[in-house]
């Protein structure tokens, strides 16, 4: 009891440190998941007081603990991320996420597991993956690097699972009036038959929904649709995996879509087929992106302005316009750019690789490099409207890739 106490103690003053590494592990999976479009409920903690407590003491009648360290070392989820996913089907995806985003300690662990017996339930019970995992510490900077420390449980399973699986906790686990009868034991094991079946049914409904968006001529109602469509093309077209750094902003591509009236599978596919093979051009959804506005950019440009609130006043609307022509001019100046950097650059894959051959090769200066991709930075904020830059900056701009320009064209 005495190692107990004083385990509890230290994790009280120690609290917000796992708050705070919880947090950080739920932003992290939160944004890239969103980002593959794998629809999920995300959600942290740090473990409560008083059922860490619960714990130990439960735990305490099998184990006998020596020391705090022993014990420490038992508790696996003091700073805890649970990931309830709409579609079951999902997790492997999710699983390559986590493997990429953080540093794993142990194997994963499977439920059911088969050594647990359940004598007199029909089915299998709670069915999820755990996982134990670290902040890498080079994502972190100054005192926060000790955050990576910690160990974080993420527990991956279906959204009704998750549920079926807190009931099942609550009553089992924390009794208030005695252990459960027989038919209370028996109502929650059908329960979790029913749990079951609707992750079956969750499964054939995600099926139908690819079903339907690859009939190719209804618009996508939501970004994680566009995400979908997107990974399954990627593998039919021999691109393997695409993890979701190389899927890109699919949000900001339906966006895209959706304004310019391309937001179905049949009017993207084209586009799609013409994207690199290997992506550190861009992220898939940005090269879609480039694919739709190099053909006709000051046309795109101007189509996606006007579908944000146009100023105005006459002298506004004036600024407007002349915005716009500079904005299609830009973007189309730097599509010249880009293929003329791939004419200097024999067997670049594209102006990424180009810009890095041509800098390591001595052929173009440090600065000249850096230029390039702060036009391309701008180029890039201008297609995700995160800017809007006036005209005398536009034009400023313009000039500049024109100088650029020129150099290229002397090296090659």
């Amino acid at each position: 009891m005495d190692v107990i106490d004083e385990f509890i103690k230290q994790y009280e003053r120690e609290f917000d440190y796992y708050s705070e590494v919880a947090r950080i592990v739920e932003g992290r999976l939160k944004s890239a998941l969103h980002s593959a479009g794998i629809r999920c409920i995300v959600t942290s903690r740090a473990k409560s007081i008083d059922r860490l407590r619960d714990k130990c003491f439960q735990r305490s009648k099998k184990r006998d603990y020596a020391s705090v360290d022993i014990l420490r070392a038992d508790i696996a989820d003091l700073a805890g991320v649970r990931v309830a996913l709409y579609f079951p089907g999902e997790r492997d995806e999710v699983d390559r996420i986590i493997a990429r985003l953080f540093d794993q300690v142990g194997a994963r662990k499977e439920f059911p597991e088969e050594t647990i017996s359940r004598k007199g339930n029909r089915f299998s019970g709670y069915s999820a993956i755990h996982y134990r995992v670290q902040i890498k510490s080079d994502d972190l900077i100054g005192a926060n690097v000790r955050l990576s420390l910690a160990r974080v449980e993420v527990q991956v399973a279906s959204v009704l699972m998750h549920g079926w699986s807190e009931v099942e906790h609550d009553l089992v686990y924390k009794p208030l009036n005695g252990d459960l009868s027989d038919e209370e034991i028996a109502l929650l094991d059908q329960l979790n038959g029913l749990v079951h079946a609707g992750e079956i049914a969750l499964e054939q409904l995600q099926k139908a929904e690819r079903k339907r968006i690859d009939e190719g001529v209804r618009e996508f109602a939501i970004h994680y649709e566009l995400a979908s469509f997107l990974l399954n093309h990627a593998r039919e077209l021999g691109k393997g995996e695409v993890s979701e750094t190389e899927l890109g902003p699919v949000d900001v591509l339906y966006r895209f879509a959706k304004r310019l009236n391309l937001a179905t599978p049949n009017e993207l596919k084209p586009y799609l087929n013409k994207v690199h093979e290997r992506f550190d051009e861009g992220a898939l959804a940005e090269q879609v992106i480039s694919q739709i506005l190099n053909e006709d950019p000051e046309r795109r440009i101007e189509i996606l302005r006007k579908a944000s609130t146009l100023p105005q006043s006459v002298h506004d609307n004036f600024i407007n316009t002349e915005r716009l022509h500079l904005l299609g001019k830009f973007v189309r100046e730097w599509t010249k750019l880009e293929q003329l950097l791939l004419d200097v650059a024999p067997g670049s894959r594209n102006p990424i690789s180009a810009i890095k051959a041509l800098d390591s090769g001595g052929k173009i200066s440090p600065e000249l490099a850096a230029e390039i991709r702060h036009l391309r930075h701008m180029r890039n904020s201008i297609v995700h409207a995160s800017s809007d830059p006036d005209p005398q900056v536009l034009a400023s701009q313009l000039h500049r890739i024109e100088n650029v320009a020129e150099t290229i064209s002397k090296v090659g």
